[in-house]
């Protein structure tokens, strides 16, 4: 983990006592622990996918009228992993 470990060196001490570095094996489980598996696409470990069955929810995270933006709801649970002081 040598690149993480280059990212932790620019972080301030106490960003990085709150986060959560993964590493290779068991990273799904970590997430599914946070995230719903209904809410957590497919090719991340979970069970969502896009209504054509993509599993990186490509239609459910953009929108037609504003191509490029997300959803908010898509990602709430993700704010459980962060929070600020």
């Amino acid at each position: 983990m040598i690149p993480c470990n280059i990212v932790k060196s620019c972080l301030s001490a106490a960003y990085v006592e709150r986060a959560k570095f993964l590493g290779s094996d068991g990273w799904k489980e970590q997430l599914l622990e946070v995230i719903d598996a209904d809410q957590l696409p497919a090719f991340l470990g979970g069970k969502r996918t896009d209504s054509d069955g993509n599993p990186l929810c490509i239609k459910s995270v953009s929108s037609t009228n504003r191509p490029g933006k997300f959803l908010c709801s898509y990602f709430c649970n993700l704010f459980k992993l962060w929070k600020p002081n």
